[in-house]
């Protein structure tokens, strides 16, 4: 989508956690920033924010590293 003139990514975290698109007319779009690349994620709805820096984040260990071998846990909080 377009925000201030400039192109940015939406991801549909539902979709992507769930494999079932986002059907909620309420739902929200929140803007993610990680390492200067911004991206949208649509949402039912948003709890609390959580604003945190990359020292804050721990090396998950063999026995936390649930990623599909595609690399896609790089850290916990």
């Amino acid at each position: 989508f377009n925000l201030r003139d400039e192109m940015i990514p939406c991801l549909d975290l539902r979709k992507f956690l769930y494999n079932e698109y986002n059907t909620n007319e309420n739902a929200k779009i929140i803007i993610v920033e990680f390492n200067k690349l911004k991206v949208g994620m649509l949402v039912n709805g948003v709890e609390r924010i959580h604003r945190i820096s990359w020292d804050q984040i721990v090396t998950p260990d063999n026995l936390q590293d649930i990623s599909t071998g595609n690399n896609s846990l790089i850290g916990i909080v």
